[in-house]
């Protein structure tokens, strides 16, 4: 019976990592892509790799594939970067990074956008993996679905 039950436990511990794991296969290209189907984002502009430096201090050897787009008109906050980092230490690099450019721009419109300070504390950071997004849109929910699709 204690057989039964340890590989029982254990074909459940497997399953549950498995599920927790993020794609290592997801290619953000695709995945932005998809995104401009299911959202308007045609107001925005691609970031390329020099971005990632300047905007948001991650160092692009930290950087495994990239993908983003920002509204440039200082109005809207809105923002979609989606990174697969090189591994975990990496990612958690990113993170703190990505993390810091949300509150960053959370504190430059809570006093003069209170429509664009809603909009980015409903959004955020989120790490699956080595796979890192931060996704400010009022699309928020249905990006936020589809690059689940592709990295979980």
């Amino acid at each position: 019976m204690k057989r039964i039950a340890s590989i029982f436990l254990l074909c459940f511990c497997l399953f549950f990592a498995s599920a927790c794991s993020s794609n290592p296969d997801a290619n953000l290209s695709e995945v932005m892509e998809e995104m401009e189907k299911q959202g308007d984002l045609s107001d925005m502009m691609a970031l390329d790799s020099s971005d990632l430096t300047d905007l948001y201090g991650i160092s692009p050897e930290d950087v495994e594939q990239f993908e983003g787009k920002i509204r440039s008109d200082g109005i809207h906050p809105d923002e979609i970067v989606l990174i697969q980092a090189k591994n975990s230490q990496a990612a958690a690099r990113i993170q703190d990074a990505l993390t810091n450019r949300w509150e960053s721009k959370g504190n430059e419109a809570k006093d003069y956008n209170p429509d664009g300070y809603a909009l980015i504390q409903k959004c955020g950071v989120r790490t699956d993996g080595n796979y890192i997004s931060m996704i400010v849109s009022p699309d928020y929910e249905a990006l936020n679905s589809t690059y689940d699709r592709f990295v979980k």
